[in-house]
């Protein structure tokens, strides 16, 4: 599928076409938004607030937004990748403003940039498209100005704010912005500025009449529990099933439910009793040791570790018969002819503490076995 570019925002327009925005500030979130369609992804200042825990947007810097603008662009491979810039950094002056922005461009990997006020930043604005970066303009409730608004409040209620809006908003069309965002303006307000725009409107608390719609990813799939602004629909809540998991993981791990072995490697049992110098002394072989490792000493009629420099050999059997079968046929008591060479996995010893040697070399009567009994089946 072709990648998402800023020309398509005025072909959805033209169209009709809503447009589908959301905010991401990680790799593994931007891949899911980029393949459930969304037509741009905007990593927002808001980060400060979702991401850092900030209070407000105002302590984010330009290397804030940098660094998750690159994970973001390492994780899309359609969508538009837009960027916000942060506060100051584009109020000091032509220079610093477009510098921003081709960092922002140049090593985060975005492909516009996202901006907020009016006529205020409209040099600024210039100054960057002249540089060849597309910039997104924002109106009504910004953010960064949240000290100056009094918190965060709905701006276009009156004439005087509404005529502002409009004015800002017919500025920045004309100075060359891809697409305007319109935040917490009254819907009647922003769907009659839609209509009178060339340009996109992105609405987030603006209502359905805007051509397109944003809103932070984290408060869509409910990640904050208070936090309910009236713009918000939660389409998930997140918060609740990611409780959930952490409090049962924590539950396996105290119970012992997890890890299970089949969550974890296996290991060569040689490899340990080498790492921990462990040798077998003449006795019995645990139950559990895995038979095939050893090899038979004929003279000795015993199984001998398979160390070349190894003399010791496994001990006779430690008394009573021994349940066991071959892949050809039981034996009766007597033994085991040399031509069959049972392996020793098809052998065991149940209610004892030790193996005994299954080779048929062997002529002495701790080498006989017994033909299984009816109630006693040996186990592989």
């Amino acid at each position: 599928m072709e990648p998402v570019r800023v020309t398509d925002f005025a072909k959805a327009k033209q169209r009709g076409r809503k447009l589908k925005l959301l905010t991401a500030y990680d790799y593994p979130t931007a891949q899911i938004l980029d393949a459930a369609g969304v037509d741009a992804i905007l990593v927002g200042d808001s980060l400060g607030m979702v991401v850092l825990g900030y209070e407000d947007t105002t302590r984010v810097t330009l290397e804030d937004v940098l660094h998750h603008t690159k994970a973001v662009a390492r994780g899309t491979r359609r969508a538009l990748v837009i960027a916000d810039m942060p506060f100051l950094s584009y109020h000091l002056g032509v220079y610093e403003s477009v510098r921003a922005a081709g960092r922002l461009v140049q090593e985060g990997g975005c492909k516009a940039v996202k901006l907020e006020g009016g006529r205020e930043v409209l040099q600024s604005v210039r100054a960057i498209r002249a540089a060849g970066i597309p910039v997104m303009g924002h109106l009504g409730y910004t953010p960064q100005s949240v000290h100056l608004f009094g918190g965060h409040r709905a701006q276009g209620r009156t004439l005087e704010t509404a005529r502002r809006i409009l004015q800002d908003a017919l500025a920045l069309q004309e100075a060359g912005v891809f697409a305007l965002v319109l935040e917490l303006v009254p819907h009647k307000l922003a769907t009659w500025l839609t209509r009178r725009l060339e340009i996109p409107t992105i609405g987030i608390g603006s209502g359905p009449g805007c051509d397109g719609q944003v809103l932070v990813t984290q408060d869509l799939l409910g990640l904050f529990p208070g936090f309910n602004p009236r713009h918000v629909r939660k389409y998930q809540d997140l918060h609740g099933l990611c409780s959930e998991a952490v409090r049962q993981y924590v539950h396996d791990v105290e119970s012992g439910a997890f890890p299970t072995e089949g969550h974890s490697f296996s290991l060569d049992e040689a490899v340990l009793e080498a790492l921990e110098g462990r040798r077998f002394t003449r006795g019995t072989i645990p139950l559990g040791t895995d038979l095939r490792r050893f090899t038979q000493r004929r003279s000795e009629c015993a199984w001998s570790e398979p160390s070349p420099s190894c003399a010791r050999s496994w001990p006779k059997n430690a008394g009573g018969t021994i349940p066991f079968r071959t892949e050809r046929a039981p034996y009766t008591q007597g033994t085991i002819p040399t031509r069959d060479r049972p392996l020793a996995r098809l052998f065991t010893q149940p209610g004892a503490s030790a193996w005994c040697r299954p080779w048929a070399t062997c002529t002495r009567d701790t080498s006989r076995w017994s033909r299984p009994r009816a109630h006693r089946t040996a186990s592989r």
